[in-house]
């Protein structure tokens, strides 16, 4: 099954990563800080490839949502650690996952519409995890591998960051060490996208 290179150390190997939107006056285009649990910056997450249009169709509306996403996942030297492609949606949502080079890592697959929403985490068109919503608001989700056993969670509070965060648009992500690939970066790739590149029907 896929492996990325990027995965085995570095941003993509951290047990937990804080997720942090900037706000903006004018907030035509999608940019996440990515910190440590100490609060140090390690990377963010960029909108790429938005055309004219689709700035202005966010300015006036909020029909850009069911439109094409593409986002790039960098480090904090610059170097870019995943892909990310959204196609454009009318009622789930799925996120195609590269690496930085470019390379197939596998997909995030929203599986349902009513109710708590679940993701599956799929590679070369095998299930590897899943993403179980608990509380879309509060940004909760419980992170399994296929035998349901649980390996990660993302959630908007942890009392164990050392860190001082000001934001309230922020989620923590957590994975356990154990969590295998290619489980571990689709994971990471669902939840550093996980306000607009998945769901993106709140703002």
């Amino acid at each position: 099954m896929t492996q990325t290179n990027e995965a085995s150390s570095g941003l993509l190997a951290l047990p937990v990563l804080v997720v942090e939107q900037k706000k903006r006056v004018l907030d035509v285009s999608t940019d996440y800080s990515l910190f440590d649990e100490d609060g140090d910056r390690v990377g963010r997450v960029r909108q790429v490839d938005q055309g004219a249009g689709q700035r202005l169709l966010r300015f006036v509306s909020s029909f850009d949502k069911y439109l094409k996403f593409s986002f790039e996942v960098i480090d904090a030297s610059g170097a870019v650690l995943l892909r990310l492609t959204r196609p454009a949606k009318v009622l789930k949502s799925r996120l195609i996952v590269e690496s930085g080079a470019g390379v197939a890592v596998g997909e995030i697959v929203q599986t349902n519409m009513l109710g708590k929403i679940n993701f599956a985490l799929e590679s070369e068109g095998v299930l590897v995890g899943e993403m179980m919503g608990h509380s879309w608001r509060d940004k909760k989700f419980t992170i399994k591998d296929p035998q349901a056993n649980r390996v990660g969670d993302i959630s908007k509070r942890w009392e164990g960051l050392r860190g001082v965060f000001h934001s309230e648009d922020k989620y923590v992500v957590r994975l356990e060490p154990h969590a295998p690939e290619p489980l571990r970066t689709l994971a990471i790739a669902a939840s550093v996208c996980l306000d607009v590149a998945l769901h993106h029907e709140e703002r």
